[in-house]
């Protein structure tokens, strides 16, 4: 299976196939939709939050303007292959578990780039991220629709 659609999603919800992990009533709806704003700006703000720096390392860490440009690029080497192959990924495991990895790995790749802003670090620490924002949009999608859906 290359990737979820919403009526996949829709169909499993009903049946009651998608998350291993139901929602008891004492948790409110509101409180989760402040858990996933919370999971998805932490992943989102993580992939931008070093798109300014990039014009220091340009200056800083002595890398040439291509090899910056192929840094920031490498953010969809690690998003294409993961939104196209592992999109099912929140149906098979659960969108929490998997929320949590995205906030996990931006994380990572937040720190990474903090403590070595060098070429490497930087080239792994755009895959993760994209990485991260491939897999925290199907979850969230996925986590939104078994709030809402009754």
């Amino acid at each position: 299976m290359l990737s979820w659609r919403a009526g996949q999603v829709k169909s499993a919800l009903i049946r009651g196939h998608c998350d291993r992990q139901r929602y008891s009533p004492a948790v409110s709806s509101s409180r989760v939709q402040a858990t996933l704003f919370l999971s998805l700006f932490c992943v989102a703000a993580s992939v931008n939050l070093q798109a300014p720096l990039f014009e220091l390392y340009v200056r800083d860490a002595g890398l040439s303007q291509p090899t910056v440009t192929f840094v920031f690029a490498a953010y969809v080497a690690g998003l294409l292959p993961i939104f196209l192959f592992f999109g099912s990924l929140p149906e098979l495991r659960g969108a929490r578990p998997v929320v949590l990895s995205s906030v996990a790995l931006g994380l990572a790749a937040t720190l990474l780039v903090l403590v070595s802003p060098t070429l490497t670090p930087l080239l792994v620490a755009r895959l993760l991220q994209g990485v991260a924002i491939a897999i925290a949009m199907p979850a969230v999608t996925v986590w939104v629709a078994q709030v809402v859906t009754p």
